[in-house]
């Protein structure tokens, strides 16, 4: 596939920092390494990153997220759907704690981003993202979308911003990726009917 559509890639491997609480289960520690340990993970000269979810299927240029400008902000993600009232009552996040906690801001879902991993660095973006996940992991039972609530936490908390790919310039790839993030609405959904 790479030689057949011109693309180079390459494998990283990383192991667990002893310092910071081990997840125990996969699909954990497949979430908590593709938020949790960015800046550590990939080498210094890569610049930006796209994390696509391995059930996603892609129509659009992902070329243009390269190129996105993220206006300083180290990531862009898409925000969750509102537009579908069947759904509402799995958006844990428009009541109770999470709707004080991001007060209007919307929530994000990690099926498909970017990282600007220069900017990353230099905010020490992932430094402040395994404290609040320390301070999480104290209880077992939190982190149940760990890696959705981590960067959710960091963004309403504001020491980690987040460029909202469906407003201003990238509204146009936006709409041609809307198949991306149906697909991980529903394994959400799915997620939570089991």
């Amino acid at each position: 596939m790479a030689q057949e559509y011109k693309f180079d890639y390459e494998f990283v491997t990383y192991k667990w920092p002893r310092w910071v609480r081990e997840q125990t289960e996969k699909q954990r520690i497949i979430w908590a390494y593709k938020i949790l340990f960015l800046d550590v993970l990939f080498p210094l000269n890569v610049d930006r990153i796209i994390f696509v979810d391995a059930d996603e299927i892609v129509r659009a240029d992902l070329k243009e997220l390269v190129e996105l400008d993220l206006h300083g902000a180290p990531y862009g993600y898409t925000p969750f759907c509102d537009s579908r009232r069947e759904t509402d009552g799995f958006r844990f996040w428009k009541q109770g704690w999470w709707q004080q906690h991001l007060q209007g801001k919307p929530y994000h879902i990690s099926a498909l981003y970017v990282v600007d991993l220069r900017r990353f660095r230099e905010l020490a973006a992932g430094d402040r993202l395994r404290g609040q996940y320390q301070m999480l992991t104290q209880d077992p039972g939190s982190l149940a979308n760990l890696d959705q609530v981590m960067d959710n936490l960091g963004f309403a908390s504001c020491y980690v911003t987040i460029f909202v790919l469906e407003t201003g310039s990238s509204q146009q790839l936006a709409a041609r990726c809307t198949n991306l993030f149906a697909a991980a609405r529903m394994a959400l959904l799915r997620d939570l009917v089991l």
